[in-house]
């Protein structure tokens, strides 16, 4: 059992994206379509991963994107020299809240 994520990889070097894909395609031990969001899969150590990607090109920063099985599971990583930054979309339903046309 586990938990499939559809990925995105890009570099913010468009002529060096075929490279870093498929050296990080290395790294991960993933199929280069399940890092272009053709395939959703399982990869839970992709922060291990990308941060070894962004050691190897400390002058590149690479995004890797994810969309999960779970409602509202959509986040976005950024890495660059070892560092990473992770935006995660957070759902709020305002207090109070009835859906369009109501439930009775």
């Amino acid at each position: 059992m586990g938990y499939y994520t559809t990925f995105e990889f890009d570099c913010s070097a468009p002529e060096r994206y075929d490279e870093t894909l498929q050296r990080l395609s290395e790294i991960a031990g993933l199929p280069e379509n399940y890092l272009r969001g053709e395939e959703a899969a399982k990869w839970y150590s992709f922060d291990e991963a990308m941060t070894a990607l962004s050691l190897e090109y400390p002058d590149l920063t690479f995004r890797l994107a994810g969309v999960g099985e779970g409602e509202a599971d959509i986040w976005v990583c950024w890495f660059r020299d070892g560092k990473q930054i992770e935006w995660v979309l957070e759902v709020q339903i305002p207090q109070g809240f009835t859906p369009p046309g109501g439930w009775s």
